[in-house]
């Protein structure tokens, strides 16, 4: 904790310490190392891979700090990335390719490059050299984000399995209860309809029976008008059948007694014509029959000479 004298201290222009906290404007440009060169700022970035390089003492491991930013204002850093001794401070932090990391660390010149010419002409040149970088010994390391590993991957995804089961299931449920209910619903109506339809075709069947029952009545009355009609007509044809042989009898003895009249009237002309004195006259002026009727020429007996003698 700074002391209060340290506090009301007042910094000249120019000096180390206002130096160091210089502002770094933002910008869409990249941010170059060089020109903060000598101030202490915050730099994120993601651990990209480990490595090593010969020291005095053999085999230094290192980490590679790839897309470097600006912590305050987002700019990127030219360059943008950085090999760090992997110290004590990135040690304690457990890093995997991945992760995000915050550091403080002052900008200030560095070399980079293979000091073996052999190495440099296989890695296309690259010679150690001069160049504006970070320190070995940073003011603070943090992890700002660990990157999915592979078992936290495959955890995420299984809880996101479990989770797209569980509304699956959900979903399934409700589209059962859906449908169910649409089921119940469409069987209601086709039962009222069922039973609309019976009803209007039990009410069709007993019109059409009375409808059928009353033909039937009425073709019975006709049929009982039909047969009344011909016991009539039948009465009348009998009636006017014995009409008609009673007035046969009547013409029949009308004319018998019409052939008897003239027969006898013909006899008595034929006797008052002949006298009263002739042979074969009857009794009271009456003549016989033979007299009246004449000579048979069709005797019974077949002999002519009765008549001739007669």
């Amino acid at each position: 904790m700074p002391r209060p004298h340290q506090r009301r201290h007042k910094e000249e222009p120019g000096s180390r310490r206002s130096r160091n906290k210089a502002a770094v404007l933002p910008s869409k440009d990249a941010l170059e190392l060089s020109s903060i060169h000598g101030q202490v700022h915050q730099f994120r970035g993601f651990v990209d891979r480990f490595g090593g390089k010969h020291g005095q003492s053999g085999i230094m491991p290192t980490l590679c700090i790839r897309s470097l930013c600006h912590a305050a204002t987002g700019r990127e850093v030219d360059p943008d990335h950085w090999w760090f001794r992997l110290s004590q401070e990135w040690s304690e932090l457990g890093l995997q390719p991945g992760d995000e990391v915050l550091f403080t660390a002052k900008v200030h010149h560095r070399t980079k490059g293979f000091v073996d010419q052999v190495l440099s002409k296989k890695y296309e040149g690259r010679v150690r050299q001069k160049v504006t970088g970070f320190g070995g010994n940073l003011r603070s390391v943090a992890l700002i984000r660990r990157a999915q590993r592979p078992l936290d991957r495959e955890l995420e995804l299984s809880h996101k399995l479990k989770q797209l089961e569980l509304q699956m299931s959900k979903e399934l449920k409700e589209r059962e209860q859906q449908l169910s209910q649409q089921l119940s619903k469409r069987e209601l109506e086709f039962s009222r309809g069922l039973n609309v339809q019976e009803r209007q075709m039990t009410q069709e069947l007993k019109r059409r029976d009375l409808q059928m029952n009353q033909d039937l009545q009425e073709q019975e009355q006709w049929i009982c008008e039909v047969e009344r009609m011909y016991r009539s007509l039948e009465g009348r044809i009998g009636h006017m059948a014995h009409e008609l042989s009673r007035q046969k009898r009547r013409a029949l003895v009308a004319m018998a007694c019409a052939l008897g009249i003239g027969f006898t009237g013909g006899g008595v002309l034929s006797w008052r014509l002949a006298g009263s004195g002739s042979v074969g006259a009857a009794p009271g002026g009456i003549p016989a029959a033979e007299e009246v009727l004449g000579p048979n020429r069709n005797d019974r007996s077949g002999n002519p000479s009765l008549a001739q003698g007669q």
